[in-house]
């Protein structure tokens, strides 16, 4: 796919805070990339930035081509669709679609002709007549949707669209926001907090911090390979393990001692040095039957016992380490104040060096 968003070394600073730091970034046609990031991180910036609502201090930002640095918001081939949805409240619903095609100058029947279209799309076709106020959360998102969609733009921006509504809804939306995505093959950058949504509707995901970009990648990608150990206690939870290599040992120095032989790592050959393995929850069996006899055993109390219906959470302290396991069910049969063997595959660790 050819490239559509091509962010060039953005840059914005706030006074003594960089915002964004040199930013680069490629958006394909019709992909669907998220920017993930705790508060603060840069992802609303940088959405701001690629909109046209935040100047730059340096970079180039283009769409198909065109360098649309210097051109004002409503001038740039996109739409944007806020958090709050930004609707006009004395305009009925199909007014507030057809506002878009007729600042264009487009004839007021061709405007209500495409603004029908535009709601039949999100499931709306029989509302046009009601006004925002009469319509729940989500039905007011889909609006915004119509709205964005109706004079159809390269790509489409969504500012944590979803974050109003309550979890339920929020679900069902975020599965009918992706196939709505790939019926229109648009572009979405889409920003979010949160990892479900990201992992659950984009084909990329980018992980920033700090106005910089840590990581780009599928949601298995920066999960199973995160590039960082802020990427991998970011995404999801994760056991981070302190090591040392020696010779062809790979020594976890914060689990009296634990050795693992190198070869038996997916890195073989090239392990760092020293650094952290990244090991997930699901990874470390408590019990381990006789099909994991020869793996790591790690002896450990147990701390905590979270059940979350589908699964249990079992905390449990292993020298200075404080281990996450999860296991499926709601009864893992572990006691706070049990002893717990912990095993694991050596396959199933993930290095991440560390210069120093």
């Amino acid at each position: 796919m050819s490239v559509l968003l091509d962010v060039q070394g953005v840059s914005k600073r706030y006074g003594a805070h960089q915002a964004l730091d040199a930013v680069d970034l490629r958006v394909s046609q019709g992909e669907f990339v998220a920017l993930l990031g705790p508060s603060g991180c840069g992802k609303t910036s940088l959405l701001r930035a690629i909109a046209g609502f935040l100047p730059i201090d340096g970079g180039r930002i283009a769409i198909d081509g065109e360098d649309v640095g210097r051109l004002p918001a409503h001038r740039r081939p996109l739409n944007t669709v806020f958090q709050n949805y930004a609707l006009f409240p004395h305009m009925t619903v199909e007014e507030n679609v057809a506002y878009g095609p007729r600042r264009q100058g487009i004839a007021r029947a061709d405007a209500r002709r495409r603004a029908l279209e535009a709601l039949a799309m999100v499931g709306l076709e029989n509302m046009g007549a009601r006004y925002p106020r009469d319509m729940s959360g989500g039905q007011q998102q889909r609006v915004a949707l119509a709205r964005a969609i109706v004079n159809a733009p390269k790509l489409l921006l969504l500012d944590e669209p979803l974050s109003a509504l309550d979890l339920k809804l929020r679900r069902r939306m975020q599965f009918e926001l992706k196939h709505l995505q790939e019926r229109l093959g648009i572009a979405f950058v889409f920003v979010t907090h949160d990892q479900e949504e990201a992992m659950t509707m984009a084909d990329r995901i980018v992980v920033m911090n700090g106005g910089r970009i840590e990581q780009v990648g599928t949601g298995p990608q920066i999960y199973r390979a995160p590039a960082s150990r802020f990427v991998a206690e970011f995404i999801g939870e994760a056991n981070m393990l302190p090591f040392v290599r020696q010779g062809d040992v790979l020594r976890m120095t914060g689990l009296a001692g634990l050795d693992i032989p190198v070869g038996e790592l997916p890195v073989n050959g090239a392990a760092p040095m020293r650094g952290t393995a990244v090991l997930r929850p699901e990874d470390l069996i408590p019990m381990p039957g006789d099909n994991m006899a020869r793996a790591p055993r790690i002896d450990a109390r147990v701390t905590d016992v979270i059940r979350a219906g589908s699964h249990t959470m079992v905390l449990a302290q292993s020298a200075d380490v404080l281990l996450q396991a999860r296991m499926p069910g709601d009864d893992c049969g572990l006691a706070v104040g049990a002893t717990v063997t912990l095993a694991f595959d050596p396959a199933r660790l993930h290095l991440i060096g560390s210069a120093s």
